[in-house]
């Protein structure tokens, strides 16, 4: 096969990975070394109003009825676009259960007590279907981390 015949097709490569390049990092995303110890992957990110709490869920499965592998709570009284909360005013929730070989539902432990971290929201809609987007980081007893980002219709 001639080399310039492949010239096409390298070019076109070059341009696919410029065009992922520029897309950026997912919107929903989590990383750290808490990924280690915990089951992490989701699907989907619902962000809802939950009596006096804004709660943004990763989900895994389907919905309500499935895994939560990270749940932030933040107080109403606390949240605003551009406004950042303290982990210490926050909770950061893990809920994941695992079926065993035999069949049986093992549930995962929750996260350790968090020593420091914070949720930021750059967008808060009011009104159900509008954004939410932001993002957390949160150090672990023990010196695990987990961060991420979310943005997610207001349901």
């Amino acid at each position: 096969m001639p080399v310039h015949s492949r010239r096409p097709q390298s070019a076109a490569l070059l341009l696919g990975l410029m065009a992922l390049a520029a897309c950026g990092p997912p919107a929903n995303r989590l990383q750290g070394s808490a990924q280690e110890l915990f089951t992490l992957g989701f699907d989907e990110v619902w962000a809802e109003w939950v009596m006096d709490e804004l709660v943004v869920r990763y989900l895994s499965g389907s919905g309500r009825g499935g895994n939560e592998p990270v749940r932030i709570s933040a107080p109403r009284a606390k949240v605003e676009a551009g406004g950042e909360i303290s982990m210490s005013q926050a909770r950061l929730e893990h809920f994941y259960a695992v079926r065993e070989p035999d069949g049986r539902l093992r549930e995962e432990p929750p996260f350790p007590p968090t020593e420091s971290g914070f949720v930021r929201f750059d967008q808060v809609g009011p009104s159900v279907g509008q954004p939410v987007k932001g993002e957390f980081s949160a150090t672990f007893q023990g010196g695990w981390t987990l961060g991420g980002r979310f943005d997610a219709a207001l349901r």
